[in-house]
């Protein structure tokens, strides 16, 4: 190979590799906007994010995740925690919060994961999310959406927990 041939072609990769990497980065970047509530829908229709719930912000309102809607809510000041929106099983057990179709459960990301859910809420999480379930009375239970027993029945050692941004 004579050496212009050479410079040819490493001028050739020098111009397909950064425009190959930028590609793939903007097909990566609309493949996760396609999975979030900006590229898409919501499951849950009486909220968005940015809307005031007396003195919480939701933050985001996540897609379907392991059979629950995630909702980061922000108290007045600032911390953030999710809330995840599950189907109401009559027979139990029940959320922090409930409406006719839905219950809502504070996650407790600082738990063991073997812990059993015995630790008491943080006070103004759980009135957030009372709050929150008062937003979503009307909702119904979206496509998709399990009780607490179902998710825990399919997936027994999921990481349910959602980025708080």
């Amino acid at each position: 190979m004579s050496s212009s041939e050479r410079t040819t072609t490493r001028r050739q990769w020098l111009i397909a590799a950064p425009l190959g990497v930028a590609a793939l980065g903007l097909a990566a970047h609309r493949w996760w906007s396609s999975r979030s509530p900006e590229g898409g829908s919501s499951a849950l229709t009486s909220i968005q994010a940015g809307q005031r719930l007396d003195r919480w912000t939701v933050v985001r309102v996540h897609p379907l995740h392991l059979g629950a809607v995630p909702v980061v809510l922000e108290t007045a000041d600032g911390k953030r925690y999710q809330v995840d929106v599950l189907s109401r099983d009559p027979s139990g057990p029940e959320g922090v919060a409930t409406t006719e179709h839905l219950s809502l459960y504070v996650v407790d990301i600082q738990a063991a994961p073997d812990s059993d859910g015995q630790r008491p809420t943080d006070e103004e999480q759980g009135l957030g999310a009372m709050v929150l379930a008062r937003a979503l009375a009307r909702e119904p239970a979206p496509d998709g959406l399990l009780t607490l027993s179902e998710r825990q029945r399919q997936f027994p050692r999921g990481s349910f927990g959602v980025p708080l941004v």
